[in-house]
């Protein structure tokens, strides 16, 4: 944990040399006593004085980051991906998501059933069900807007030929989606001690930079296989941007909170892989409690790479806090 890393970083600053037990996370079978159970197996601990040899590669030091002040980026590989003519790619994009639903028994977050009930409206209208229906229509000729908005988006995609009307609706509701991200942007700049009137003057690059990134944004799932969803809306989305993200801090109302140490462009990319780590235990968790907040802080945050981090997602699935842990820097060697 970062309490103990800390405090062994404390020791060592004193020059104090200790034996003791240590963790060990295990990484293989065929260990020479008898074979722990599944939750031992998480950590098991070992005295100092019982390892004889300690290998390791030069290249995996660059990896241990803990005392590292810099950003740094992820190694990722970039592949792109072209669009299919005349909205192919919904196709398909139906046909994953239906497998996921009713083989995989995957439950969507709120945005990915909006989409599924559109996808299903217009594929496979005679198979809806009547739960379905009610989700779908406010009433008989009249859509949920939500579903509406992916629905006449897969129309036009298509090419399907609609009304003037249709059209305009079209534009009604994305233009109220994006109203619905200024609200939530004009909250964090009014919590932050501003207003758009007031960082229009200051730093104006910062709000142009906002509304880029808020125009572009949609709600993102951030587990692709675990049975309950873990995703990020813009309300959290604008959470940890403008008050963990060092380049969207757009004054000093949130300086005393800690900045990732990635480049902005990898931090959603981290928050990905932070949530893989605990995946498995969150859908434990969740399968036995429905209504209850999970949290991981204190001792029980998480570690990659260098840092700890703390998180709590909300019955929903919604990740409602995530963040880097301050360290104590008193303690660094």
């Amino acid at each position: 944990t970062q309490r103990e890393r800390e405090l062994m970083d404390k020791k060592l600053l004193n020059n104090s040399v200790t034996t003791g037990k240590l963790k060990a996370k295990v990484l293989g079978y065929g260990l020479p006593f008898k074979t722990p159970t599944s939750e031992e197996m998480e950590y098991i601990e070992i005295n100092s004085q019982d390892i004889e040899d300690i290998y390791f590669l030069p290249y995996n030091l660059n990896l241990n980051t803990f005392h590292s002040e810099e950003k740094r980026r992820i190694n990722k590989l970039n592949i792109e991906i072209n669009s299919m003519p005349h909205g192919g790619d919904w196709d398909w994009y139906y046909g994953f998501e239906k497998r996921r639903v009713e083989e995989d028994g995957i439950i969507l977050s709120t945005e990915e059933q909006y989409r599924y009930l559109a996808l299903k409206l217009f594929y496979e209208p005679s198979s809806l069900t009547e739960e379905e229906k009610t989700d779908i229509f406010v009433t008989e000729n009249s859509l949920n807007e939500y579903v509406g908005f992916y629905y006449f988006k897969i129309l036009e995609d298509k090419g399907i030929k609609v009304s003037d009307k249709v059209v305009k609706k079209l534009k009604e509701l994305f233009h109220k989606r994006m109203y619905e991200k200024m609200e939530f942007l004009n909250k964090y700049l009014l919590d932050a001690g501003s207003s758009f009137k007031k960082l229009i003057k200051e730093d104006p690059d910062m709000l142009n930079a906002l509304f880029t990134k808020l125009l572009r944004f949609r709600q993102k799932r951030l587990n692709v296989l675990g049975r309950y969803p873990i995703y990020m809306d813009v309300d959290s989305y604008l959470h940890i941007l403008t008050r963990h993200v060092e380049d969207y801090k757009f004054n000093n109302h949130y300086k005393e909170k800690d900045n990732f140490q990635w480049e902005e462009e990898d931090v959603i990319l981290v928050i990905e892989k932070v949530i893989r780590e605990i995946d498995e235990k969150y859908q434990a968790f969740r399968s036995q409690n429905t209504t209850l907040r999970y949290s991981r802080y204190g001792d029980n945050n998480v570690y990659f790479e260098g840092d700890y981090y703390t998180l709590h997602i909300e019955p929903s699935g919604r990740l409602g806090t995530f963040y880097k842990n301050k360290k104590n820097t008193n303690t660094y060697i």
